[in-house]
Order: structure tokens, then sequence, then C-alpha cells
């Protein structure tokens, strides 16, 4: 069956606008301020699919975009573009839950 997923994600992209200032955030909210903004792509065209009953990770080094990802599955952030439906609850947990600064990556696994 075509739908039998519980969580599918289509071509979802995240971009921010980088600005300097939180003036010029309002600027250009209220249009007082022409000035180009860069932008900033933190997903690109990510699509999946998870069935029920399947577990996902997301692994990958600082800034490659698992938090973004994690927080648009879970409805904390909205994409910039693409689709994400989710059917039921998600459980999100959180890069550091249950770690301890104290022990290496190795020691925190065999914890």
């Amino acid at each position: 069956m075509a739908t039998d997923y519980k969580i599918k994600v289509q071509n979802v992209t995240k971009e921010y606008e980088l600005f300097k200032t939180q003036s010029d955030k309002l600027k250009a909210f209220f249009a007082l301020n022409r000035k180009p903004v860069p932008h900033f792509w933190s997903l690109m065209g990510i699509s999946l699919e998870i069935k029920a009953g399947e577990t996902m990770g997301l692994i990958g080094v600082n800034g490659s975009g698992k938090s973004t990802l994690s927080n648009i599955i879970s409805g904390i952030i909205p994409q910039t573009t693409g689709i994400v439906d989710v059917r039921g609850d998600t459980s999100i947990i959180a890069i550091g839950a249950g770690l301890r600064g104290n022990l290496t990556g190795l020691e925190n696994i065999r914890l």
C-alpha cells in the first residue's frame, strides 16, 4: 500500500535570511529596508519516508541540518518549500539526551 507511511518528507527546503542586526530584521519586516539580504539554505531537496514501526537516526557533521530537519518533522519550525506529512505523533530525542559530558563518545555508547 502506498500510503502506509508514518512520516513522509518530499523535496523539503529550509531557507534563512541572514540579518546583521535585529533592527535590520525589523526594517525588512516592515519593508523599510530595500537592501538585499544574504540567504542561507539549511536544507535543500530532502525527501524520505518512514513506515510504522521504523526508527530513523540522523547522523552528520555540525551544520549539516540534522536539528533543522527534526524540528520541521516535529512541527517546531515550518519548512520553506516541500511537503511534510506526519500521521500520528513523533518522538524527537535531542542529541544530548542521556549523554554524559565527562565521557567519550564510545563510553557514552557503552553506558
